[in-house]
């Protein structure tokens, strides 16, 4: 787990900033300051998958308002639980992923990507776990496209 991405938290909180986007994966900076242009460069902080949830932990400890994931395909997977979480999503949404290496490559083939996507999205979104309002992009592509998201209000406590 990085440091830098739950003291960023702090650093935001005491700028007077209100959004940490946590990039995880490859090409996921680009992708997200290009999703939120007006947030100043402070706010983008790379992360892997182990940092997640205590990062929005932090979040809301800190009073911030926002928190976004911006991830790539295996980071997201990862932080949802792996090839089990990816098999039940499939499932869950009609595919039948038997003998299925590249859940990714299935979903886009198949024409889930778009559904799966979101799903494997809500799935990090309710394992972070923290009193924030989060969202979870998933980016696919050279390009940085965006191919699944979800969002939440902060959860009652």
């Amino acid at each position: 787990m990085t440091v830098e991405s739950i003291d960023a938290a702090a650093r935001l909180a005491a700028a007077g900033e209100s959004s940490l986007v946590l990039c995880a994966g490859d090409g996921t900076p680009a992708a997200a300051r290009a999703m939120l242009p007006r947030l100043p460069e402070v706010c983008f902080v790379h992360a892997g998958p182990a940092d997640l949830a205590p990062a929005a932990r932090a979040a809301a400890a800190h009073g911030l308002r926002q928190f976004v994931v911006v991830g790539r395909f295996a980071e997201l997977a990862e932080a949802a639980g792996g090839d089990a979480a990816l098999a039940d999503i499939t499932a869950a949404m009609g595919g039948d992923a038997a003998g299925t290496a590249d859940y990714y490559a299935f979903w886009e083939e198949t024409g889930l990507l778009g559904t799966c996507g979101r799903e494997l999205c809500r799935r990090v979104t309710d394992g972070l776990d923290a009193p924030v309002a989060a969202q979870v992009v998933l980016v696919g592509g050279a390009d940085g496209r965006m191919v699944g998201m979800y969002g939440r209000l902060a959860p009652a406590r």
